[in-house]
């Protein structure tokens, strides 16, 4: 199933695409057809990171920009985090990562914030709730997204080939 969506973003009501007769008097330049996903995408690219249509098109040029992000913790601090318990476990994650999602603010009271690597690489789900990984991960390569977001970072990443700077960028500029 496709999805009609207006470029600029704006709200329109659903019959104007499904009634042939106000359908004549679209300009099929103003409207993009994407799957239910993509759309899904590109509304919550829209709404945090302020992207226009335009901006589609010259990211798929691969028009990238490479930025530097500094996040740090020290290694002592770290350490002071961890405990043995589930819960402890639960809390250094938050200490060391944060507790709000980076892109939309979103508190880990409201919603489940995952870990994502900045560099959107692979890895097993529940390796991020280890002692060990508390212990050895490098904090400026991760950022706690909620699901939605994290969703949405993805796809940027594998539609259009960004990388984690590229996004912080945009998130700075919006």
């Amino acid at each position: 199933m496709l999805v009609v969506h207006r470029k600029d973003g704006t709200p329109h009501k659903t019959e104007l695409v499904w009634n042939p007769k106000s359908l004549q008097n679209l300009c099929p330049d103003e409207w993009a057809i994407l799957c239910p996903y993509c759309h899904k995408a590109v509304h919550w690219s829209m709404k945090y990171l302020s992207m226009e249509w335009d901006d589609f098109d010259r990211i798929s040029e691969n028009e990238t920009v490479k930025v530097s992000s500094k996040q740090s913790i020290t290694i002592a601090k770290r350490d002071s985090y961890l405990g043995d318990s589930i819960e402890s476990t639960r809390n250094s994650r938050l200490n060391i990562f944060g507790n709000e999602c980076v892109v939309c603010k979103r508190h880990v009271s409201d919603c489940k914030l995952v870990l994502h690597r900045k560099d959107g690489k692979d890895h097993h789900r529940n390796s991020t709730w280890t002692r060990e990984f508390l212990q050895n991960a490098i904090v400026d390569e991760w950022v706690m997204l909620c699901n939605r977001c994290h969703t949405g970072v993805h796809w940027f990443m594998d539609n259009f080939g960004v990388k984690w700077d590229w996004i912080e960028l945009q998130l700075n500029n919006s």
